[in-house]
């Protein structure tokens, strides 16, 4: 199954020597209820105010009669304090400052909700003292269904003795055995989420450390309970796949359908037009709808959020890498902007998108890219692993999944090197019974065996079906439709007690036969699937050299390389090559480059492909003609942009509607002068 992801409608530009990846991305605000709670001195001191904000969309919603709520009870009940002052500003948000005098109510959990009639939407916020006895080492950790999770709180006080942990409040639950700084959940499941507290046992002082798990109710990468069978799709930037929607909930700073884009000017909510107090977002807490939770602003880390990202991250609360051409020097700490432009197959804003890449799943689809001479490939996407595509035997696209051929490799090998692999595959290998499951799970395949003997006769069996399970059934084999040259039909005869179809995979250490006899300890030590007879096939047992010419042999009975319905039991074989290549081939969802393009790699073994376009064509394939140039005054796909150039047209970018001179006219801003992020199209 290729895996290249792509953005919709999206073109791309290619020098003559150099690639350039670019991708049409344009600020999307998904749904129409947006909300953003932020905690401006989320840690106080005794004689501090303290100021909660909430920007929003959609209508704003009281909680138990005031515009701020409180989630649990954490020592002073649910009810807002009435020590505060209140504004709305500019009827676009609502701001709170909480005074002193409203004393230990400061502590706690806030929230602020909108809704438009059927959607409803909460963010949830923290303060705490600055005294604390021990602070959270983040205050949301958001987790998928089953995922193991750790709490974790660090010292902060002299104070000692017990420390306990609570969920949901004084009315919530105390848990017991939890004494420590740290709280792990092996399996996390929906009733895990809430607010959590960590505390000192017998202390009413307040001195709590709080914070919230967010539970998505879906295995990762997966949404839509309880089913949860919808694919997410990629949040770039941190954003988080919504397990109910399918969205992609965004960080602060950043916006668009994936999350692809990064808001300007310090701005924060999905349409970029809320800011912090201040116009700088220093200390303070910015919180947004689950399953997000909350982080700092863009380039700024640390639970106080007031330290500046370190070089080579970025992003909100910097937990985003650095992608740049030109290293991490060159990346913008809020919005992962690349000075000097991506790395070769990167692409967006902050180089975090992959466009247009292939990416094989096997040796067919190497084949059916062009690349058609026998040789070690990376395929296996998205966990790539290298093997030996034979590209010569009845038309090529085989991918070798076994090797014998010199004895180099022991093949007398553990349960665990025979599921991950081992050997090299351009000499003496097994490919790993992990990888072959994948290979076989994602496609119908065929598989064809390779057999000589040592005066260079061969001979070939094929199977037209053949697949192996997953770690849980052994790695059971499914296999049928045998044909060949008179090698006969060792792995499937038609008495089944000699045949590897439904049979587990066995090792030394490992004994799944089913039968009294330990087959891999008392024949060749090697792993196979071995039948109640042991079977009629060995091809991974020792590799004997001195007793099998002259034909018949006399190696020990079935301890070497055996095919017995060719030589018999006591023959060892020369060479063996299991080989395995989908049902349908050639049939390929992958092609060559067409129109004058030509196939680029990636990374040095990444397996990662793109195809290079001339001016004119783009397209994965480089099967797409460009738009033609536009009138003057016009840019962009269908010539519907309109330029804006302090010196005229003659000066803007019939492509992307930049200024080569003069910068824009009074009024409008950004790289092309649009409203909207920098966009480019096909070259011309």
């Amino acid at each position: 199954m290729k895996t290249a992801r792509k953005v919709p409608g999206c073109d791309k530009r290619y020098g003559l020597a150099v690639v350039f990846l670019l991708v049409c991305l344009t600020p999307t605000v998904t749904g129409v209820v947006d909300v953003t709670i932020v905690s401006k001195y989320q840690f106080f001191d005794a004689s501090d105010h303290t100021r909660l904000y909430c920007y929003y969309t959609g209508s704003y919603s009281n909680q138990n009669g005031y515009q701020f709520g409180v989630e649990v009870d954490t020592g002073s009940g649910t009810t807002f304090t009435p020590q505060r002052s209140t504004s709305l500003v500019t009827g676009e948000w609502w701001r709170t400052r909480i005074l002193d005098t409203a004393g230990d109510f400061r502590v706690g959990a806030f929230s602020c909700q909108v809704s438009n009639g059927s959607q409803t939407e909460k963010a949830i916020t923290f303060k705490m003292k600055s005294r604390a006895d021990v602070w959270p080492v983040a205050f949301t950790v958001t987790a998928s269904l089953g995922d193991p999770v750790t709490l974790q709180m660090v010292q902060k006080s002299s104070r000692t003795g017990t420390l306990l942990w609570r969920k949901d409040g004084v009315r919530g639950t105390v848990l017991t055995g939890q004494n420590g700084l740290n709280l792990t959940i092996a399996s996390v499941q929906p009733s895990d989420e809430g607010i959590y507290e960590c505390y000192y046992q017998g202390y009413t002082d307040r001195r709590q450390g709080i914070m919230r798990l967010i539970v998505r109710g879906c295995a990762k990468n997966k949404w839509g309970p309880p089913s949860c069978t919808g694919d997410c799709p990629m949040c770039y930037n941190g954003g988080v796949c919504d397990d109910n929607t399918g969205e992609c909930v965004c960080p602060p700073g950043f916006h668009g359908q994936n999350c692809e884009s990064a808001c300007t000017n310090n701005k924060i909510g999905t349409s970029c037009t809320r800011e912090c107090d201040g116009g700088d977002c220093t200390g303070q807490l910015l919180c947004v709808m689950d399953p997000y939770g909350c982080s700092c602003a863009p380039g700024l880390m640390g639970i106080e959020c007031n330290t500046e990202c370190p070089e080579g991250l970025y992003g909100a609360g910097c937990t985003q890498s650095c992608n740049c051409a030109a290293g991490p020097a060159a990346c913008n700490k809020r919005t992962g902007f690349c000075t000097g432009g991506c790395p070769v197959l990167w692409t967006g804003d902050s180089c975090q998108i992959r466009t247009d890449i292939m990416e094989p799943q096997d040796c067919a689809d190497v084949f059916a890219l062009g690349m058609q001479d026998s040789h070690v490939y990376t395929i296996g996407h998205p966990q790539p692993f290298q093997a030996y595509c034979d590209m010569d035997t009845d038309g090529g696209g085989w991918t070798v999944i076994q090797r014998r051929q010199d004895g180099s490799v022991p093949f007398d090998k553990t349960w665990t090197e025979y599921e991950q692999g081992f050997g090299n595959p351009s000499g003496e290998y097994w490919l790993g019974l992990g990888n072959i499951h994948s290979l076989t799970t994602q496609k119908q395949n065929e598989l064809y065996v390779y057999l000589e003997d040592w005066e260079t006769n061969s001979r070939f069996a094929r199977y037209s079906t053949f697949s192996v399970g997953d770690a849980g059934s052994k790695y059971t084999a499914t296999i049928d439709g045998y044909s060949g040259d008179n090698a006969g039909d060792s792995l499937d005869p038609s008495n089944t007690r000699h045949s590897i179809n439904i049979r587990q995979f066995s090792t030394t250490d490992q004994d799944n036969d089913g039968i009294s006899t330990d087959c891999a300890g008392t024949f060749g030590q090697g792993g196979w699937w071995y039948t109640p007879s042991c079977g009629y096939s060995m091809l991974n047992g020792q590799y004997l050299t001195g007793c099998s010419v002259p034909a018949p042999g006399s190696c020990r009975s079935a301890d070497g390389i055996i095919w017995s319905t060719w030589l018999g039991y006591r023959y060892s074989l020369k060479k063996t090559v299991m080989m395995i290549r989908p049902a349908d081939f050639p049939v390929s969802s992958f092609r060559p480059c067409e129109n004058g393009g030509n196939l680029a790699s990636g990374p040095e073994d990444s397996g990662l492909f793109i195809c290079a376009c001339p001016a004119g064509w783009n397209g994965e394939f480089c099967d797409q003609a460009c738009s033609p140039a536009c009138s003057p005054g016009e840019f962009g796909p269908g010539c519907t942009g309109t330029c804006r150039c302090a010196n005229g047209d003659s000066v803007c970018d019939d492509v992307t509607g930049v200024c080569s001179s003069g910068g824009c006219e009074v009024g409008w801003k950004e790289d092309n002068c649009q409203t909207g992020r920098h966009i480019n199209f096909c070259t011309l």
